[in-house]
């Protein structure tokens, strides 16, 4: 029987999976895993945020909702403004007076 096809074969699959290993191990971005780069995958669930405002007052309005992209600057609530219109009034009384 002639081993000379199966010798060939042989030697053909070793060098193709000897350069498959050298690629996978040496070629830069063949290989997905990097030691620098961290690479995570998921949401961000915020359930609460704090927001800066100059006085406490209750939310009048939410222009926003969960999930919704936001940019910077964007509104995103409004305040009742019924205890400013009342310091405002108040104090057009007291210019007057």
């Amino acid at each position: 029987m002639n081993k000379k096809p199966i010798i060939r074969v042989t030697l053909v699959l070793l060098v193709a999976a000897l350069i498959a290993a050298g690629l996978w191990r040496f070629y830069p971005g063949f290989d997905s895993s990097n030691e620098n780069q961290l690479v995570l995958y998921g949401n961000i669930d915020i359930r609460e945020s704090y927001l800066a405002f100059n006085n406490s007052e209750h939310i009048d309005r939410l222009l926003v909702q969960e999930g919704d992209r936001v940019t910077k600057g964007q509104l995103l609530a409004t305040l009742h403004r019924e205890r400013f219109r009342v310091a405002a009034a108040d104090a057009e009384a007291r210019v007057m007076a």
